[in-house]
């Protein structure tokens, strides 16, 4: 089995990222980012093209604010509410059962905590609504 290295320089500007980004995972290892987590980026910003990072990271921001904008909307709708005449209360259960299963799935194999976060308010509204249509 051969062994093949390749050396190449790197830019000025990458080079100064690379050092941000090492301070940055060692602030989130002081706070307790499991380690799995933290490789999970550092190979994904070494093996991946610059440009395919920046539209990943672009469309990923745009996603989460049509998140937060539905979220907003959600709570609008449901607050605005004077009665639930017409609304399926099983079909909300369902999707609440749903919602709390994807959730737990989640947790169970270590996503994100960034996903984590937009399941859970989402869940927890739904959840809220359902127990609590009143408040």
């Amino acid at each position: 089995m051969p062994l093949s290295i390749s050396i190449e320089p790197v830019g000025k500007s990458r080079f100064e990222w690379m050092l941000k980004m090492e301070q940055s995972v060692q602030m989130h290892r002081e706070l307790g980012t499991p380690e799995s987590e933290m490789e999970e980026v550092r190979r994904m910003f070494v093996e991946t093209s610059s440009w395919l990072l920046i539209v990943t990271i672009v469309v990923s921001f745009v996603h989460l604010l049509f998140d937060m904008l539905a979220f907003k909307n959600d709570i609008q709708f449901w607050s605005g509410l004077k009665s639930t005449k017409g609304i399926s209360v099983q079909s909300i259960s369902v999707s609440t059962v749903m919602e709390v299963v994807v959730f737990f799935y989640l947790v169970d194999t270590e996503t994100s905590y960034l996903v984590l976060f937009t399941v859970a308010g989402s869940a927890r509204g739904r959840t809220h609504r359902h127990f609590f249509p009143s408040l």
